[in-house]
């Protein structure tokens, strides 16, 4: 048997799962296979842990079929958090907001592994929802902020620090409608999804860089322009986001990337940015109400004049 043309799966992949997608083989140690589930038939879990009390054996699937493995393991993941973040009883409120953290990795893993598709603009919904409610029970943003913090990876808690800012803003300004907060709930869970490397994102490049490094950052400076192509040729996308993401490393101070001309950001591409830097802050220097009028102040002495009013929400913050 040719192993090179097998993908071997653990049984945390197959617990996720009732039918099998495809194929399951059982390999032994002799090397002889044995199909252990057939495509469309429940997966026998009691039958492949006895085979593995026993001897050590692989459980595989075919190159081709593991696609389909991973998709059916996102979906059904999807499923249980929607299920979790539809829950309109009150819980604690660190769990809920795993519960969001959770969701958005989920959000992340289909939009890369999957690409962009119904189940993960349901979930973007539910998550946005979700954050409404949040606002409704939490009277304070510093208490949220404070919470999300430390929680989750960097991008996750970014995503989410992101969407409870750019929500909280959007409310106290002339943009405030179903819509907008969609559109930037959107964005916030969908920017990023081509690129896994912080270092840039919080540090920058430094002035004494080595050639390998201004490599590496030029490649970093691409991904927004990448994930916009890709989402701008998803009809369910609005144009509001795709512009959003393709523009979120623009300050509004006139600098970033991929262009340092800020004439084309939107209010809510302003909102966003701004939702954006801050997160960044606030997840490197810890939540505080030093470091939040840190930034605040810094950016109110060189934000471009003809946006300064999309500051003023977050002043309310302080």
């Amino acid at each position: 048997m040719d192993l090179s043309e097998y993908r071997e799966l653990n049984l945390t992949a197959l617990e996720d799962l009732v039918e099998s997608p495809c194929n399951i083989y059982l390999v032994l140690p002799s090397g002889k296979r044995l199909v252990i589930s057939q495509e469309g038939n429940l997966i026998n879990l009691k039958m492949i842990k006895k085979y593995q009390d026993k001897q050590e054996v692989k459980v595989l699937v075919h190159v081709d079929d593991y696609p389909i493995v991973v998709k059916k393991r996102i979906e059904k993941k999807v499923e249980i958090m929607k299920e979790r973040l539809s829950e309109k009883q009150w819980i604690n409120r660190v769990q809920r907001f795993d519960n969001e953290l959770n969701s958005i990795a989920m959000i992340r893993a289909s939009a890369s592994l999957l690409g962009i598709n119904d189940t993960t603009l349901e979930l973007v919904e539910d998550a946005m929802e979700s954050t409404l409610y949040s606002f409704e029970k939490i009277p304070s943003l510093k208490t949220i902020l404070g919470d999300i913090c430390g929680r989750g990876d960097f991008f996750l808690q970014k995503a989410l620090m992101i969407n409870y800012l750019a929500i909280f803003a959007i409310q106290k300004s002339p943009w405030n409608n179903e819509a907008t907060r969609n559109k930037l709930s959107m964005a916030a869970f969908l920017h990023d999804f081509k690129t896994s490397d912080i270092n840039f994102i919080k540090t920058k490049l430094d002035e004494n860089a080595s050639d390998e490094e201004k490599k590496l950052f030029e490649e970093y400076t691409k991904h927004s322009e990448s994930e916009y192509q890709i989402l701008s040729k998803i009809n369910e996308v609005p144009d509001d986001v795709t512009k959003i993401v393709r523009y979120h490393h623009v300050d509004v101070d006139g600098t970033g990337f991929p262009m340092t001309e800020v004439g084309k950001l939107t209010p809510l591409s302003q909102t966003f940015n701004i939702s954006h830097n801050l997160a960044v802050v606030l997840i490197n220097e810890g939540f505080s109400k030093k470091s939040y009028s840190g930034y605040f102040y810094d950016l109110s002495g060189r934000i471009l004049e003809k946006y300064k009013d999309s500051l003023d929400p977050f002043s309310y913050i302080l």
